[in-house]
């Protein structure tokens, strides 16, 4: 069985700070052979040789973008201090044997030196409080940094789904520097919020070596309720929003101390001058009741129709007979004098008699209210 050389292998970190040290370890079994040299190169250039039968034993060749630290360093590990961004690249570890053999072999690894971001990742375009059935859209950026940090999207600690996210190009500054950005959009619903709050973060990391996260809370935004008066009427109004969307589950959970009654309070004036009111119609309250006051409304509408022309053509049809023949002296201008005057008297007439048709469903309604608050 013939020993050499063999299981050269590199170890070193994926990634490192900008300006900490880097160590490289050159993994090597002799097998029996002597050692006579281990090389050290980044892109094909040797920068580095550990010889251990030649005095000095340790040789450096310059290389911008790390210094090495030669009382760490050794045939076995090389130590970079100081790194900078052009540290960056592949590096090889060339393992020779001496005499008689001379068996070489070559082991490779990749060095990230990373400038991290001085900040942590900046959420912006959302808001601390929406609506159930509302939108969230929100930016996540993070800046200057080399490379572009990856950022994440949580909601409650949990990473948002893929189809929520949309992710842009990262853009470079004049100084190479990369900032990331990141998109979220998402429907807000009731599961989302854990003891009344919603925790949106999002989270920008590079390799093992650098992680932030900035994390915003959101509220529900209930409807308020206001109050707009005018005159002696008042009317309690809902403000209304263009995204309002409500499940019955979200109905069986409003409180009950959150329903109002509406007040319609008015008159209907007639058109003598005595000015009396036809109706009033004070806290009304629940469906049944709003029914009853459409159909009787529907009632007064048809009776208008239904009665207004057949009194029109009876009173036309009455003072034709009296029709004065040389009164005017243009028939245009007496016949329109003459409907004015009786148009304004059936009306009055439709009006009396609509009044009276509307007592009994006027009455009802009453008794109605008033046995519902006795009650």
């Amino acid at each position: 069985m013939v020993e050499a050389l063999r299981d050269v292998k590199v170890r070193m970190p994926h990634a490192v700070r900008k300006g900490e040290k880097a160590l490289l370890k050159c993994m090597y079994d002799m097998e029996g052979d002597s050692l006579y040299a281990v090389k050290w190169y980044k892109k094909g250039r040797e920068f580095y040789r550990y010889t251990p039968k030649e005095n000095p034993a340790m040789k450096v060749f310059g290389m911008h973008g790390f210094r090495i630290d030669r009382q760490a360093s050794n045939e076995s590990q090389l130590v970079l201090d100081h790194v900078s961004l052009s540290a960056s690249g592949k590096y090889s570890c060339e393992v020779s044997a001496d005499a008689p053999s001379f068996h070489t072999l070559i082991g490779a690894g990749e060095l990230d030196v990373v400038e991290t971001p001085s900040h942590k990742p900046i959420i912006t375009n959302i808001r601390p409080k929406y609506r159930i059935g509302e939108s969230v859209r929100g930016n996540c950026s993070s800046r200057n940094s080399k490379p572009a940090a990856n950022l994440t999207w949580l909601i409650n600690d949990q990473e948002v789904k893929p189809g929520y996210v949309k992710y842009h190009k990262p853009i470079k500054d004049k100084n190479d520097l990369e900032t990331s950005y990141a998109y979220i959009q998402f429907v807000v619903t009731e599961d989302h919020f854990q003891r009344g709050k919603l925790k949106i973060r999002c989270r920008a990391h590079i390799h093992d070596i650098y992680s932030q996260s900035t994390e915003k809370s959101i509220e529900i935004e209930r409807h308020k309720h206001n109050s707009v008066s005018s005159g002696s009427n008042t009317i309690n109004v809902v403000h209304g929003y263009p995204y309002d969307q409500y499940s019955l589950h979200d109905i069986d959970n409003y409180d009950k101390k959150d329903t109002f009654m509406t007040h319609i309070q008015g008159d209907v004036s007639s058109l003598n001058s005595g000015g009396s009111s036809l109706y009033s119609i004070t806290k009304l309250n629940g469906g049944l009741y709003h029914i009853i006051l459409v159909g009787l409304l529907l009632q007064l509408t048809l009776l208008v129709i239904l009665i207004l022309p057949t009194y029109y053509i009876e009173q036309q049809q009455q003072q034709q007979q009296y029709k004065p023949q040389k009164q005017y002296k243009e028939e245009g201008k007496q016949e329109e004098q003459f409907d004015q005057y009786h148009i304004g008297e059936s009306i009055q007439k439709v009006l009396e008699k609509v009044l009276e048709r509307s007592i009994s469903g006027r009455q009802y309604v009453a008794d109605l209210m008033n046995a519902n608050f006795t009650e």
